[in-house]
């Protein structure tokens, strides 16, 4: 179980490694713009993120569960100076190292920014939408027998979970003539809306407390 868990984690450092350093080029090499830019919006996003929530389940290894997920989301984005929309088509986060369950989350977003100084270097903005997420767990813990620890964990079940999502956060223009290129940070929390199991034994498996931070890259064409 662990020595997936630290591939895991590793592969995840160096993607976080390279990511970080797309990033500083784009800082040092593009020109911040002062002025305020008008325009529409059409392009993509992609994020790292760090999401946190607690489990409540009739299965005593999950039941007051803290969880603590990192992963990563690309979608597309668009709109226009003061609304804009994005649109989370792949996302995947995986538990972290001090979570004690191994529990993959693959998601699906969509949501609505409303910017309150559009059109500047710094664009801190209110953002809304939902965001479903499939929750697969894997372990021993259902089996009652003795078991090889040294083996893979199995696939037990998984169950979905669909939030309403509020929040806010902050867009960086490192580039706003034509193309633009941004940097954004974000927090929002989630409220469930609806939920489902994949079998009987999730059936009383749900999601609370669901706060999610992202940090990332929004890029295209600026008409």
């Amino acid at each position: 179980m662990y020595s997936e868990r630290i591939r895991e984690n590793g592969a995840k450092a160096i993607v976080l490694s390279l990511f970080y350093i797309v990033l500083s080029i784009y800082t040092l090499v593009a020109k911040a713009q002062t002025p305020e830019t008008q325009g529409n919006y059409s392009g993509a996003a992609v994020s790292f993120q760090t999401r946190a929530f607690t489990l409540s389940s009739n299965i005593e290894a999950l039941d007051g569960l803290h969880v603590i997920q990192e992963g990563g989301q690309a979608g597309l984005f668009f709109g226009n100076s003061k609304v804009r929309t994005h649109i989370g088509l792949v996302g995947l986060l995986y538990s972290s190292m001090q979570v004690p369950r191994t529990i993959n989350v693959f998601e699906a977003e969509a949501g609505v920014n409303y910017y309150l100084l559009p059109g500047r270097t710094f664009e801190p903005y209110l953002t809304g939408g939902v965001v479903m997420d499939n929750l697969r767990f894997r372990g021993h813990y259902l089996n009652s027998e003795q078991v090889n620890m040294s083996e893979p964990e199995p696939y037990l079940g998984s169950i979905t979970a669909v939030d309403a999502t509020f929040g806010g956060g902050v867009e960086v223009g490192l580039l706003n003539t034509f193309q633009f290129v941004h940097l954004f940070t974000e927090i929002k929390y989630g409220v469930k809306v609806f939920g489902s199991a994949s079998n009987a034994a999730f059936e009383n498996t749900t999601v609370s407390d669901q706060l999610m931070v992202g940090l990332g890259l929004r890029f295209g064409i600026l008409r």
